[in-house]
């Protein structure tokens, strides 16, 4: 019993030290914990290679060639500034390049990548600047909160073109450049894709369908591409305000972008092909997967929470 509380504690405490910035907290309450002695050598050693995780993470990206899809907000920003700070080169993207942070590392590139040519001349733009790609985060995407009432292709087409056919597109045209190099691609899908709420149907089944894409390629690609697919929670960010009027999800599905960056960053040099950046999350699907009739009603919540959101909207008008 001793042994997984110990371990559980780590876990904890590991999530804080990320959040402040430092390890130093994370290696005093190993030392408190191991001081228990409930942690045999074994552990000791893995324990103690986790203390220079981020160092060793950050730089591997140290003179990589990147380019961060985006890049102007949420994940795509911070993954910006933490790559800067490991001494990558790096191309952002992003619809409005005004908010982009100034400095020698970055090279804006207006680009909306739902349309191919755009994301033709991402790569040709890029492949001038950088001379090659060492890795490629397709980050950009966005949601809608809603119900599917009246039929409208055009709506159902612009994210879909985003959310999927953008990353796909993206890994050919990577894979074409690649000629034999090591690269690395990173995929944003959602945890909506294992765990869907009600208001999100069409976000959700685009970030179903990337992430059939990215498990299949898993089985085709060839060994110098990794592609790595994130699978985030809702951040504690205005992507989901963005989305719709009273788009919410449950707190426990929510995660700050620090500690969702920090996952990516470090699965990512570690060439994990999925990451999951909350624990507890995993853990809990797990179990409601053991119980169905309790998964139901967590979702069947997020179909009433809808309905009473959108009937309130309505009064309102």
């Amino acid at each position: 019993m001793f042994p997984v509380i110990s371990a559980f504690f780590v876990i904890f405490v590991e999530n804080i030290s990320e959040k402040i910035g430092t390890l130093l907290l994370y290696e005093t309450a190993c030392n408190k914990v191991f001081s228990m002695k409930t942690i045999n050598s074994v552990q000791f050693l893995l324990f103690k290679d986790k203390l220079n995780l981020n160092l060793i993470s950050m730089n591997w990206y140290n003179n990589k060639r990147i380019v961060v899809t985006g890049a102007t907000s949420g994940i795509g920003r911070l993954l910006l500034n933490r790559l800067i700070e490991a001494g990558a080169k790096i191309i952002a993207v992003g619809r409005n390049i005004d908010c982009l942070p100034v400095h020698k590392q970055v090279i804006p590139f207006k680009c909306d990548v739902s349309h191919p040519e755009n994301l033709d001349l991402l790569f040709e733009f890029s492949l001038i600047n950088l001379g090659e790609i060492d890795v490629f985060f397709a980050n950009a995407g966005f949601g809608y909160y809603e119900e599917l009432n009246d039929p409208d292709w055009k709506h159902i087409d612009l994210i879909f073109r985003t959310n999927v056919y953008a990353p796909i597109y993206g890994l050919e045209k990577m894979i074409c450049h690649a000629k034999g190099r090591d690269v690395s691609y990173v995929i944003t899908a959602s945890e909506v894709a294992r765990s869907p709420f009600a208001g999100f149907s069409l976000y959700t089944s685009t970030k179903f369908a990337i992430s059939g894409f990215a498990q299949t390629m898993q089985l085709e690609l060839p060994r110098n591409i990794y592609l790595t697919t994130v699978y985030p929670v809702a951040l504690k960010t205005n992507f989901f305000s963005r989305s719709g009027e009273n788009a919410s999800l449950p707190p426990f599905f929510q995660q700050s972008v620090e500690t969702t960056v920090q996952a990516i960053l470090k699965g990512v040099a570690k060439q994990k092909e999925e990451i999951h950046p909350m624990f507890l999350l995993n853990l809990t699907v797990w179990l409601l997967d053991l119980y169905l009739p309790f998964r139901r009603w967590v979702l069947k919540q997020s179909a009433y929470k809808l309905k009473k959101g959108l009937a309130s909207s309505r009064k309102e008008n």
